[in-house]
């Protein structure tokens, strides 16, 4: 890999955006939920499993149905390399 001197780049600062913007959305959803559910915010850690479930249970599949050896292998060959 190469290494630039104290340059950072487009695909550099899409990843720190996500990494900084990502754990206060999740943060915020039960109390966005809390507010719109009234009477059935039993529901909402329910609502939480099944969205981090799902992802997890797709990720799985395709590690099991790929005959690549690694997580790395399997993104280039999905999404081709960048």
């Amino acid at each position: 890999m190469e290494q630039s001197a104290g340059k950072i780049g487009l695909k550099e600062y899409i990843a720190l955006a996500i990494i900084m913007i990502s754990p206060k959305v999740v943060d915020d959803t039960p109390a966005i939920l809390f507010e719109s559910l009234f009477n059935a915010a039993w529901m909402t850690p329910l609502l939480n499993g099944i969205f981090v479930i799902l992802p997890i249970y797709l990720l799985i599949r395709v590690v099991t149905n790929s005959k690549q050896n690694n997580l790395f292998d399997i993104f280039d060959s999905l999404f081709g390399s960048f």
